[in-house]
């Protein structure tokens, strides 16, 4: 699959669109349930967020999704119900190419 830009999946997704973004973690959110990763590649000022479900493969490895960290996700588009964003991204599968150090 292709890698996608977040400015034409911004400008241009659709629902249920799978999706192969790669970018760096602007932020890291975790609950129990989930957890929301927010990357941007460059491409525009936007943010796209990223949804990982509790349980499954890519929520074991946030720890190594500090702010700063290279990743990879692929995934499905769905319209996002909070506000200021159009898209989100539920994670089926994430690919940590570097990480960040939180300490340097």
């Amino acid at each position: 699959m292709q890698r996608e830009r977040i400015k034409k999946i911004l400008v241009s997704g659709e629902e249920g669109q799978h999706v192969n973004v790669c970018g760096w973690v602007r932020t890291r959110r975790e609950s129990k349930a989930f957890a929301f990763l927010v990357i941007n590649d460059g491409s525009c000022q936007d943010n796209l967020q990223c949804i990982i479900d509790a349980g499954t493969p890519p929520f074991n490895d946030l720890g190594r999704c500090q702010t700063g960290a290279a990743v990879g996700l692929k995934g499905t588009l769905k319209k996002s119900q909070g506000k200021g964003q159009a898209w989100e991204l539920l994670v089926s599968e994430l690919e940590v190419f570097g990480e960040a150090d939180a300490e340097w």
